[in-house]
């Protein structure tokens, strides 16, 4: 009789359990909509007063849906309105937007989940872009409040005992005549976040915490990951004639290809004699146009 009554009991649990979930994953799916209804509303508004009220709204419903360590496991489906990038080890998920005020003027928005599995702590971490102000460069070593803005659309996670950071490849708008495509480093510190790292070689001297890409708004640059190489593989960027020499504007993919292939806990620059059966001329390998000077 006790053991039927314990049974019992332990279904009575299992369904209150079961219908608390249920509200919780509604209540959830309810904000989440409220957030891409937000969106929505976002990008069909020209007016920046508008865009800024709406924006703040988007990062208070936001902050509120991501404060929930559980949001971390909420199944995103793909046709939303920014980008989730998440780490191969499944314990970093990079949230990102931006907001266009004018072709000139893009800022980014985002929001970091972090789960320490030894501690098994969630960190949520809120991303303020501050590149426009402090005129944040591939020199330049940055936090959560001192952001270099970027959609991030890849999270890379090299396989050595040493490795403790993650590698992102992100896109920026920039301006009206160009893009820019960027490789960032990032590292998990117990109270903040740490973007840029000296880990970029070139002919064994190191270059940049990070690198960035500029090319004309009218061409279109291509940056993988080859993981089976264990390599970002990316178009080579030049000039349209000599004399247009440090003009991004008029940079373009040349039909050549470079890559940073991750070794001994950097990434060290290599030219690629042949990627995806398109082999590069033989001639000797141009200026290094991309890094910015």
């Amino acid at each position: 009789m006790k053991s039927a009554q314990k049974l019992k009991y332990i279904f009575s649990w299992f369904l209150c359990l079961s219908f608390l979930l249920s509200i919780n994953a509604k209540s959830k799916n309810n904000d989440f909509d409220k957030i891409i209804k937000l969106f929505d509303s976002l990008y069909s508004t020209e007016n920046m007063y508008a865009k800024n009220k709406i924006n703040d709204s988007i990062l208070f419903y936001f902050e509120n849906f991501l404060n929930d360590s559980m949001s971390f496991y909420y199944e995103i489906k793909d046709t939303i309105p920014f980008t989730v990038a998440i780490s191969p080890d499944k314990k970093l998920k990079i949230i990102s937007w931006y907001v266009n005020y004018s072709f000139d003027d893009y800022k980014y928005f985002g929001f970091v989940q972090y789960i320490d599995n030894i501690s098994r702590k969630y960190r949520l971490y809120k991303l303020f872009d501050t590149s426009d102000r402090l005129s944040l460069d591939e020199n330049s070593l940055c936090s959560d409040t001192n952001w270099y803005g970027a959609l991030y659309y890849k999270i890379i996670q090299p396989v050595e005992i040493n490795n403790d950071f993650y590698t992102l490849l992100g896109y920026d708008f920039n301006s009206q005549i160009t893009r820019k495509k960027i490789i960032d480093i990032l590292t998990i510190k117990p109270d903040h976040l740490l973007f840029g790292k000296p880990v970029f070689d070139y002919n064994n001297r190191i270059v940049k915490n990070r690198i960035i890409f500029e090319y004309s708004s009218k061409a279109v640059m291509s940056m993988i990951f080859d993981e089976k190489n264990n390599q970002i593989v990316f178009d080579h960027l030049g000039p349209s004639k000599p004399l247009f020499e440090g003009h991004y504007e008029y940079y373009g993919p040349d039909m050549t290809f470079d890559a940073f292939r991750f070794e001994n806990e950097r990434w060290k620059y290599y030219y690629l004699a042949d990627f995806k059966g398109k082999k590069q001329p033989k001639k000797k390998r141009p200026k290094i146009y991309y890094f910015n000077k």
